[in-house]
């Protein structure tokens, strides 16, 4: 089967969730690129979907490394990117095809999400701040998407510069959004493709990765900032940042809140190793924030 679309998933400890991914559409080319998961997802891949193109990273490069090394490995003219936890059709996989076909100066087309456990029978959407204007019925143009199922236009993210390798995990999207708005390419999403998502399923849950994934949240988050809006900003900021995850951190103690303590301290320490200058990653190209 022709297609214009290949389906980009990157995965890191997605064993227990990428059958029922891969199961919800076909006919599409997929390439997996796998962060170091350790967990048998290769074996898996590799015995049970011999089509799928496995690429082995051989460390944890993050979201957006890895995203970037799938969309350049593609031929087609779209690479779709999806997070492990989205069980999207392939008759869905169309129709965000046809919208951008149409809408020609359109580089990123996202589906809305809906959480599977939901009643759609009375489900209505709602963008929130992200909405610039609707481009026709159901259709969309926005300020952002977020990361976990975009169909992206690759000869303009090219031109735009694909995902910053300077982020590990967190406002990737964010970024490139801003980056596709500032070369006139619009970002697309229909509120009729309603695309289940299973949040916090795509990786294993442990104290490690929530500690990872709260530093680089806190990390992230100023970055952008700081890329954005300046460094003067930035650093009228932290006081403001680095309170608030304190006093989280103070109200989880004297809750006995084990989970609040984990997250408010990563948060911290990012928010403290963004002002110090440290980057994301470290000398030997590792995230920041493993213990």
């Amino acid at each position: 089967m022709a297609t214009d679309t290949t389906v980009i998933i990157v995965t890191f400890r997605s064993k227990s969730i990428i059958e029922e991914c891969l199961d919800s559409f076909s006919g599409y080319p997929v390439i997996i690129v796998d962060n170091n998961s350790g967990d048998g997802i290769e074996e898996l891949i590799r015995s049970k979907y011999p089509k799928v193109t496995f690429i082995q990273t051989g460390k944890n490069l993050g979201y957006g490394r890895a995203n970037n090394i799938g969309l350049r490995a593609c031929i087609t003219k779209y690479g779709l990117i999806i997070n492990p936890d989205i069980f999207i059709k392939a008759k869905q996989i169309k129709e965000l095809e046809k919208i951008a076909n149409k809408h020609k100066n359109a580089a990123m087309v996202s589906p809305y999400f809906v959480n599977p456990e939901w009643d759609l029978s009375n489900h209505t959407t709602d963008l929130g701040d992200s909405s610039i204007g609707e481009v026709q019925q159901d259709i969309y143009s926005v300020a952002w998407v977020t990361g976990c199922a975009i169909l992206c236009d690759i000869a303009k993210l090219k031109k735009v510069g694909l995902f910053d390798e300077n982020i590990f995990m967190f406002c990737e999207e964010h970024d490139l959004c801003n980056r596709v708005r500032e070369q006139n390419y619009k970002i697309l999403q229909s509120t009729n493709i309603l695309v289940p998502h299973a949040p916090g399923m795509s990786s294993a849950p442990s104290t490690k990765i929530t500690y990872l994934r709260s530093w680089h949240w806190a990390w992230s988050r100023l970055y952008l900032r700081q890329k954005n809006k300046g460094t003067f900003k930035t650093i009228y900021s932290y006081p403001k940042f680095y309170g608030s995850y304190l006093k989280g951190f103070l109200k989880a103690v004297f809750t006995l809140n084990r989970l609040a303590i984990i997250e408010n301290l990563a948060k911290m320490s990012g928010t403290l190793n963004h002002m110090l200058g440290f980057k994301a990653f470290d000398e030997n190209d590792n995230p920041r924030g493993l213990f």
